[in-house]
């Protein structure tokens, strides 16, 4: 009777999760703390990616089905990173849209989501724009140390629930605000993001929440990772776009919906390439009408002699 009720006792024990396979106790410091280990050893990284356009209906709870994916550009969208230098394409089509940030003044040539006319922008700061149109250049900059480590060190950001399963993977998410462009005007949103340390402690899902309103405005989904053990990086994303559309007739109020969606295929990551400030320039095509905001000077690029 003594060696049943023990056996019944440890068969009870075993029913139940033991202590030991219980996730250990994690804070914010410790995930930022995992985040600068991860890419301490990143000195440059350079990530192509190809984007494809899903359209849905403007108006309505439900969306259309999915049309077919129209490919956004004839070439790989380009993102190279080094401390304190940025370079960026983005191609629509045969046009392409370049950006170079050198630590102390941004220069920008494109329309953002136009490409329509040659068009330049100097600036003083760190004002890239986040562009809409590269999954890529969103998680090189706002996963890489610079960017994730320092929103994690922001007074307001916050652990909002550790060990949580995003389609059986695990991850963190936190949750703060950050000052950004996304519409093409500088504004705060809130940012909730779920980071996945088995998978070199990136973003998974970042959802970005217009702080005034509450409205969604864009919510970035890894589909899935480059399965490399020396630096983890998404290899499928989407990128869904939402906008607030005017109230139907009788109802108050308007509503956020679903408008389009941007499936990205990253194509390659490369790593200490031993990029330098060389790397990270470029001239504006002639014809193209710059503005200086430093200055206040708006001028037009002049052919070069013999053209």
């Amino acid at each position: 009777m003594v060696r049943l009720c023990a056996c019944l006792w440890l068969g009870a024990l075993g029913a139940v999760p033991a202590l030991a396979e219980r996730p250990p106790k994690i804070t914010l410091d410790d995930i930022r703390a995992a985040v600068e280990e991860q890419w301490r050893g990143v000195r440059d990284l350079t990530v192509e990616d190809r984007l494809s356009l899903i359209e849905y209906r403007r108006v309505g709870p439900v969306p259309l089905p999915k049309a077919q994916k129209t490919p956004m550009g004839s070439r790989p969208n380009r993102w190279t990173a080094a401390p304190g230098l940025e370079y960026l394409e983005l191609w629509r089509g045969d046009n392409c849209a370049r950006i170079a940030f050198d630590g102390t003044v941004t220069r920008w040539q494109g329309r953002r989501n136009a490409f329509a006319e040659p068009h330049g922008r100097i600036c003083a700061g760190n004002n890239v724009p986040t562009a809409d149109l590269s999954f890529a250049y969103y998680v090189g900059r706002f996963g890489r140390y610079s960017g994730l480590a320092h929103f994690l060190a922001r007074p307001d950001t916050r652990l909002v629930k550790a060990n949580k399963r995003v389609n059986e993977i695990v991850c963190h998410r936190v949750e703060g605000v950050a000052a950004m462009d996304i519409e093409g005007e500088e504004k705060p949103y809130v940012v909730t993001i779920d980071i996945a340390p088995q998978h070199g402690w990136m973003p998974l899902r970042a959802e970005f929440t217009d702080a005034a309103t509450g409205d969604t405005v864009r919510v970035y989904r890894v589909r899935s990772f480059f399965n490399q053990q020396t630096f983890p990086f998404p290899r499928e994303a989407q990128i869904d776009v939402y906008e607030r559309v005017a109230p139907e007739a009788g109802t108050a109020g308007g509503r956020t919906v679903l408008t389009s969606s941007l499936v990205c295929q990253v194509e390659r990551v490369l790593l200490n390439q031993g990029f330098g400030p060389g790397n990270f320039v470029f001239s504006f095509e002639p014809g193209t009408e710059v503005r200086d905001e430093r200055t206040g000077e708006v001028y037009i690029v002049p052919a070069e002699p013999g053209q």
